[in-house]
Formats: structure tokens, C-alpha cells, sequence
């Protein structure tokens, strides 16, 4: 059972206060850096966890994205093969940033973030186009 203060509160004993002190201390001495000493930090980080976990209704939106992207690569006529490999990787989920890593590696010409990043908006409001008006006409609208 542990002490209590005068004000109902546990007393640390005094022991267990230097024992704590030494393990402590080794553990800095290793390089040990607790991931935990921070409360507020954990609070924050499992709150943000909370509301930012992707839904069921997220990844089938995802899902969907991409099987259209992959649909959309097969069947459209790209004006070049440069428009083509962007448009591959991007359907195939890889980031503007490791797509013009992989293009720069293969010596690809005209190759920065933002000509990724536009070729990559353009085909994405085509692609919204074709099937979304598909989608439309088939329902009757």
C-alpha cells in the first residue's frame, strides 16, 4: 500500500526517487530518448490520429480513383510518350516528387515538379470528363 500526505496524496517514496534517478541516468548515457516523455505531445498525436484515420467511404474513393486512372491510361491517346509515363506512374499511385525522380534518372527532357504537376491535373480533368459524362449518359441524365 503507498503512504499518503496529509492531503490524501500518494508520497513518492524517497527510494524509489533515487532508483528512478540512476536508471535515468544510464538511459541518457545510452542515447535512450523516451518517445513517451512527453504527455502533451501524446495527447495531440493520438487526437490527430483520431479524426484524420481514413474512413471505409475514403479508400473506396481511392479505389475507385485509381482502377479509373489505370481504365483511362489503357484507353486514351496521349500526345506523347513523356504525357504517357506520367500519366502510367501517376495511375499506378507513385508522387509527382518520385516521378520526377525516376523520369530525371532516365533522362527524360523538360522534367521538373511542375510540368509533372500539370501534365498529371490536365489528364485528371479529362479523365473526370470521359467518365463522368459516361457515367451520366448511362444513368439517363
Amino acid at each position: 500500500m503507498s503512504k499518503k500526505s496529509k492531503a490524501g496524496e500518494p508520497v513518492i517514496d524517497t527510494e524509489l526517487k533515487a532508483l528512478e534517478k540512476i536508471w535515468y541516468k544510464k538511459l541518457k548515457e545510452s542515447g535512450f530518448q523516451d518517445a513517451e516523455k512527453n504527455e502533451i505531445y501524446l495527447k495531440r498525436d493520438a487526437t490527430w490520429a483520431q479524426f484524420n484515420t481514413p474512413t471505409v467511404e475514403v479508400w473506396q474513393a481511392k479505389q475507385d480513383y485509381y482502377l479509373y486512372a489505370n481504365q483511362f491510361a489503357n484507353e486514351y491517346k496521349f500526345r506523347n510518350e513523356k504525357e504517357a509515363m506520367i500519366w502510367t506512374y501517376h495511375a499506378n499511385g507513385m508522387t509527382i516528387r518520385d516521378i520526377v525522380k525516376v523520369l530525371t534518372d532516365a533522362k527524360v527532357k523538360a522534367v521538373s515538379r511542375t510540368v509533372v504537376w500539370a501534365t498529371v491535373n490536365r489528364l485528371r480533368e479529362r479523365m473526370k470528363d470521359r467518365y463522368l459524362i459516361q457515367s451520366a449518359s448511362k444513368n439517363g441524365h
